[in-house]
């Protein structure tokens, strides 16, 4: 993953992909074991939003992850 700016862009697969500060956080919780319930906090802690719209930003940013491969089909933690 490197970051130019605000934007972050990861690879994988040969493809880019842009994303940002909220993503790139994400990406790095997920590489451990973690629940949505400790994205939820993380993000909270780290760009002092309430839970209901980090939840909200978590689950689509995790969608869009499930979708182009990187995450497990059901979000257990740990990238694949």
């Amino acid at each position: 993953m490197n970051r130019t700016e605000n934007k972050f862009i990861f690879y994988w697969n040969e493809r880019g992909y842009e994303g940002n500060a909220v993503t790139a956080s994400i990406i790095q919780t997920c590489r451990t074991e973690s629940t949505v319930d400790q994205l939820v906090a993380r993000i909270c802690n780290e760009f002092q939003v309430d839970p209901e719209e980090a939840r909200a930003d978590i689950e689509e940013i995790l969608q869009q992850l499930r979708e182009i491969g990187i995450l497990f089909s059901q979000f257990q933690g740990g990238i694949q």
